[in-house]
């Protein structure tokens, strides 16, 4: 009978199986289970003793749409975290509640981490250089994505990231000194560039705007609004190995579009709602 008794609670037990994986399954596990939300690895740190420390070693970090999000708790996730390797970075602040200066401690952060995704996204309108040139140094960055309310910043004379396969920008304004008219050519150097998305994207004081890429294959341009003191553009595509071209211009704005030799090019997208009054 005592013999039964005992087999019976021995099936009752739950068995933690999750903790005698190795720490890196666990790493990976928590990476996928909570993609969306850090916040949610973290709190896997009250389970035992054994799991206390594994998240401030989580490879990705997404703090996406997080209602908490603040500098005390940016702050404190910057002082914990260890990854030698952050693969995937998520993060969106609003500034009500996150000043820039911690924004941009974290985006260093990421870099000395040798982070290769990175989402950066605001409802934020204003000026801020900060967060460019700090991302400029990156050289492990294979894809970005920055989306803004409006983002003006001034612009460097090119982007320099060896490694970026895919670059996507909204509402990003590069300003230039007035007196400063020479062409505008920011991709040169992104010699991995395969994928370009250019959503309300303009650079002010300049009428010449060069993409020069030559591996990329695949250009979005996408244009809403008229920006100030701009009514003509010249847009001079070099990239010889592109496949795929989508131009869409809902203003009212004259352009000159060039492409270069492209003789792969075989997919081509093109809408303007440019009219010329003199001919109507």
């Amino acid at each position: 009978m005592k013999k039964r008794i005992k087999t019976m609670k021995t099936r009752n037990m739950k068995v933690d199986r999750l903790s005698d994986l190795s720490d890196d399954l666990i790493l990976h596990i928590l990476s996928y289970a909570y993609i969306d939300s850090t916040k949610r690895a973290v709190m896997t740190c009250v389970l035992s003793k054994r799991w206390r420390h594994i998240w401030e070693y989580l490879p990705s970090l997404s703090m996406y749409d997080n209602p908490c999000l603040s500098n005390h708790s940016i702050s404190q996730l910057l002082e914990k975290h260890k990854a030698y390797t952050l693969y995937d970075l998520k993060l969106y602040y609003k500034p009500e509640f996150v000043e820039l200066s911690v924004v941009k401690r974290f985006l260093e952060h990421a870099v000395s981490s040798h982070v290769r995704h990175l989402v950066l996204k605001s409802n934020w309108n204003s000026t801020y250089n900060s967060i460019a040139s700090c991302l400029l140094s990156s050289k492990t960055l294979t894809s970005l994505k920055m989306e803004y309310y409006i983002l003006c910043v001034d612009t460097p004379s090119c982007f320099n990231f060896p490694s970026l396969k895919t670059l996507r920008l909204s509402n990003i304004l590069f300003r230039r000194p007035s007196n400063i008219t020479t062409p505008v050519d920011l991709f040169s150097n992104c010699v991995s560039l395969e994928n370009l998305e250019l959503n309300q994207c303009m650079v002010m004081c300049s009428s010449d705007f060069i993409i020069s890429c030559p591996q990329l294959l695949n250009l979005q341009i996408l244009i809403n609004s008229t920006p100030p003191t701009r009514n003509h553009w010249n847009i001079i595509i070099s990239a010889p190995r592109l496949t795929s071209l989508k131009f869409e211009d809902k203003t009212n704005m004259n352009y000159v579009l060039s492409i270069g030799y492209s003789p792969r090019l075989h997919a081509v997208h093109f809408h303007t709602n440019y009219r010329d009054e003199n001919n109507a």
